[in-house]
């Protein structure tokens, strides 16, 4: 199977199959498009009820020292999985809560 596809890149020299070859290029193209993910973290507030979640319930897990279960305003939120909580939480809780930690987990996990 490799080398069938060695053969079909040796046969057509395109410029895309150049960035398959280099890792250096793989790579600079993958953070190339990774960029606008982390574009403008800081511009828009928290009125959006989905992201008011992922700022609210991790920074509610810090602070009740409660990591097995997630709580949103004082009632717990059971119907998503806890991952991505977790991992906002660690943040909040070796730097401090800031929407800034929360968008930069959140682009990193999409």
């Amino acid at each position: 199977m490799f080398n069938l596809y060695n053969s079909f890149i040796a046969m057509n020299p395109h410029p895309f199959f150049a960035l398959s070859q280099s890792p250096a290029l793989r790579y600079g193209f993958l953070l190339l498009l990774a960029l606008p993910f982390f574009c403008s973290l800081t511009v828009s507030s928290v009125w959006d009820a989905n992201e008011a979640f992922y700022v609210q319930t991790p920074r509610e897990m810090v602070e009740r020292g409660d990591w097995l279960i997630p709580y949103f305003n004082d009632q717990p939120r059971l119907n998503k999985p806890p991952l991505a909580y977790w991992l906002i939480a660690v943040f909040y809780k070796c730097f401090s809560v800031s929407i800034i930690w929360e968008r930069a987990v959140m682009a990193a996990l999409s």
